[in-house]
C-alpha cells in the first residue's frame, strides 16, 4: 500500500473509531458480552495530540467500528434531512401561517404577537386547544426521527453551528443573516420540546405565549431551511435531552431553583418557589418601582450589552419582547423580571 493510501486508510478509520464512540454512548450499538471485544475496547489510547492511536485497536474494535459506520449509512437511507425538514415545517405553516403573514403584514415580532394573543381570551382559547396535538405530533416525529436528522446533522459538510440559547432564536431578525457570514449551517433546535414543560404546564397564558412564539419564530427560518442548496443553511434538529422525561424534568427543577435563588440574592427576600416569587413580583407596575426595591442591582441584566440605567434596561426588554402597540400596559414590569430569569437558568 502506497503512503497516500495508507495516510487515507487511516484517517478513515480514525474517523469509524469516533463515529463508534458516539453511537456507543448514544446506545444506537451494544457490544454484547464478549469479552475479547470489552477489553478491546478499554485498551484503545489516544497520543499527545489526541487522536487514537491506531496500534493500539484490536482487529474486533476495528470490525465494529465498520458496523457502526454502516448502521448510520444504512439510517440515513431512511429519509433525507431535506425531506424530514419539508415535512416538518410544511406542518407548521398549516397551524400557524396566517397569523405569521398577519404578523410580517404588522411588521411585530413572533414574542410580541404571542404575547398579545396570550391576553386575549379567545385567543388563548382557541391555541390552548390546538398544544396537546401539536406536542403529541411533534414528540412522536422526534422519537421515530431523532437519530437520523442527528446523523444527517453531523454528517453536513462545512462548517455548523448550534444554537445553545433561549427555547429558539427571538426577535425580528433572522440570525443566519448574521451567522451565514461566518458558517455553512446553523442548527436550530425544535422549540415545542424546549418549551413542553410551559406548554403542558397548568397557566393557560404561558403556555399560549410559549406555542404560539414557537411557532411563528419557526417560520421565520422556513425559506432558508428549505432552500434547494447542496449545503443547508439551517436545519432544525432536536435536542435529545429534551426527549427524556426524567432528565428534562430534573434539569427545569434545578432551573428554577437557581432562578429563586437568583431573585432572592437580586432582592434580598425570602423566597420558597417560583410561586412566590411571581406573587412578589406582580405588584411591581413600573420599572421604578422594580429598580427602587434591588438590594443587589448588578444582578440586574436581561441582555450582556444593557449599559444605561436600570429603569432603561426593563423598559426595553418589555419593549422588545411585549406587545408595543398596548403602551398602558404596565402589569409586566415585575414578570419580566421573573421571565427574564427563568428562560435564562432553564438554558
Amino acid at each position: 500500500m502506497s503512503n497516500d493510501a495508507q495516510q487515507t486508510h487511516e484517517e478513515r478509520l480514525k474517523r469509524r473509531l469516533h463515529l463508534l464512540k458516539a453511537e456507543l454512548e448514544a446506545g444506537n450499538l451494544h457490544i454484547g458480552s464478549d469479552p475479547n471485544i470489552a477489553r478491546e475496547l478499554q485498551a484503545v489510547r489516544h497520543r499527545e495530540d489526541g487522536e487514537i492511536d491506531l496500534n493500539t485497536v484490536g482487529g474486533g474494535v476495528r470490525a465494529l467500528a465498520v458496523e457502526a459506520m454502516n448502521h448510520r449509512q444504512q439510517t440515513k437511507q431512511v429519509i433525507s434531512l431535506q425531506e424530514l425538514q419539508h415535512g416538518y415545517f410544511e406542518s407548521i405553516e398549516k397551524v400557524f401561517g396566517n397569523l405569521y403573514r398577519d404578523m410580517q403584514r404588522e411588521g411585530a415580532t413572533p414574542f410580541q404577537v404571542a404575547s398579545s394573543v396570550a391576553r386575549d381570551p379567545d385567543g388563548v382559547r382557541i391555541f390552548r386547544k390546538a398544544i396537546p396535538e401539536v406536542v403529541s405530533w411533534v414528540s412522536n416525529l422526534w422519537e421515530d426521527a431523532h437519530e437520523v436528522a442527528h446523523i444527517h446533522a453531523q454528517d453536513i459538510n462545512g462548517l455548523k453551528s448550534v444554537f445553545g440559547g433561549e427555547t429558539f432564536p427571538q426577535g425580528k431578525k433572522n440570525i443566519v443573516s448574521c451567522t451565514g457570514i461566518y458558517v455553512d449551517t446553523t442548527i436550530l433546535p425544535d422549540p415545542f420540546l424546549r418549551a413542553r414543560v410551559f406548554l403542558e404546564g397548568p397557566d393557560p397564558e404561558i403556555a399560549v405565549r410559549y406555542f404560539v412564539s414557537g411557532g411563528l419564530s419557526l417560520l421565520q427560518y422556513k425559506e432558508a431551511a428549505l432552500a434547494e442548496i447542496d449545503v443547508p443553511l439551517v436545519a432544525v434538529v432536536p435536542d435529545q435531552l429534551y426527549l427524556n422525561d426524567q432528565i428534562c424534568e430534573r434539569v427545569f427543577r434545578l432551573a428554577d431553583d437557581d432562578a429563586v435563588e437568583h431573585l432572592k440574592s437580586m432582592f434580598g427576600v425570602q423566597l420558597s418557589n417560583l410561586d412566590e416569587a411571581h406573587e412578589f413580583l406582580k405588584k411591581f407596575e413600573t420599572a421604578s418601582e422594580v429598580t427602587a426595591r434591588l438590594t443587589n442591582p448588578d444582578l440586574l441584566l436581561f441582555d450582556v450589552r444593557d449599559t444605561g440605567p436600570a429603569e432603561a434596561n426593563i423598559e426595553s426588554y418589555i419593549n422588545k419582547f411585549f406587545v408595543p402597540f398596548e403602551p398602558g400596559r404596565t402589569r409586566w414590569k415585575g414578570r419580566s423580571v421573573l421571565l427574564c430569569r427563568t428562560d435564562e437558568t432553564g438554558q
